[in-house]
């Protein structure tokens, strides 16, 4: 994901200095939209993990599958090549 974000920053940069602003703009837009949303999955993984700590021993094998099948997703996310829309 950081090689993404560095090409979208250095070809930011490079419609800036040809003055296309509304492309860096676009490509900082899309910047911004990326930090976010991996914000918002940090925030939610840790909200995951509140709610497993809080769970008896019974509860916590089974959530421990969805934990996983949540692991799984993340990884999937963040793996290079995958649109993200």
């Amino acid at each position: 994901m950081s090689d993404l974000m560095n090409r979208l920053s250095l070809s930011a940069a490079h419609a800036k200095s040809n003055d296309r602003q509304p492309t860096a703009q676009m490509l900082l837009e899309a910047i911004e939209a990326i930090d976010a949303r991996d914000a918002r999955i940090a925030e939610l993984a840790t909200a995951l993990r509140d709610v497993l700590d809080l769970s008896d021993s019974r509860k916590r094998r089974e959530l421990a599958e969805i934990k996983e099948i949540i692991a799984k997703a993340r990884s999937t996310l963040a793996a290079p090549g995958i649109s993200n829309q």
